[in-house]
């Protein structure tokens, strides 16, 4: 592989790099200083993605709205973002737009500068916005990597992923981390007008949401 690595230079561009070793893969990721990309490595191929506003707004939009669930409903959760979660064991390597642990959080809590996949959970949750199609499948990366949860957003719909026994996704209509939440409540969420403050919105979903688990 050749040492100069090409730069995405706009938003939601990528460049894919073949035979790429995890050696090589570890010191792009340790060599892109202020720069943020997003980074997909599976047996040797690696793509490097630029992504738009609308992208960041989208996965923050969401995010706010599990962070705030969580708040309101005191569960317990540790937000690592867009963190890097890789297994050198399986070549494979990704940044989730957001993540969390929740169910795990407790065991994660006192190790989060240290944590390793090969002996740690992965996070529960995963949200994944799709505006521009990765070059490289991603929901194969996290199913390897046993991530039980992903939300996903695409064509403005979010869709509840599943990770069951025989280690694939399906889709179900309910959240496991938060079973009063629908994909179908999400989506709806997510198609409201933007002529509301987005901290407004996250406010009704939440309040609705309470309502919802207090009934549960």
């Amino acid at each position: 592989m050749s040492t100069a690595t090409p730069i995405p230079t706009r938003e939601d561009s990528s460049v894919v790099l073949y035979d790429v070793s995890w050696e090589e893969y570890c010191n792009i990721l340790a060599g892109r200083g202020d720069h943020r990309f997003y980074h997909t490595y599976d047996n040797r191929v690696l793509e490097i993605m630029t992504v738009s506003r609308t992208h960041e707004w989208e996965k923050k939009l969401l995010g706010m709205l599990v962070e705030g669930i969580a708040l309101a409903t005191e569960v317990d959760i540790c937000c690592l973002g867009s963190s890097t979660h890789q297994r050198e064991d399986l070549l494979k390597g990704l940044e989730p737009d957001e993540c969390y642990y929740i169910a795990n959080e407790p065991v994660i809590r006192s190790k989060v500068e240290n944590i390793d996949l090969q002996i740690d959970p992965p996070p529960d949750l995963v949200i994944e916005i799709d505006v521009s199609n990765s070059s490289i499948p991603r929901l194969p990366i996290y199913a390897a990597l046993g991530v039980p949860e992903l939300w996903r957003y695409a064509k403005r719909q979010v869709s509840i992923f599943s990770l069951d026994s025989d280690c694939k996704y399906q889709t179900v209509s309910n959240s496991t981390a938060f079973p009063f939440i629908t994909a179908d409540k999400l989506s709806e969420f997510m198609q409201e007008s933007t002529s509301e403050a987005d901290s407004r919105r996250v406010r009704r979903f939440v309040a609705w949401a309470v309502e919802q688990s207090e009934k549960g």
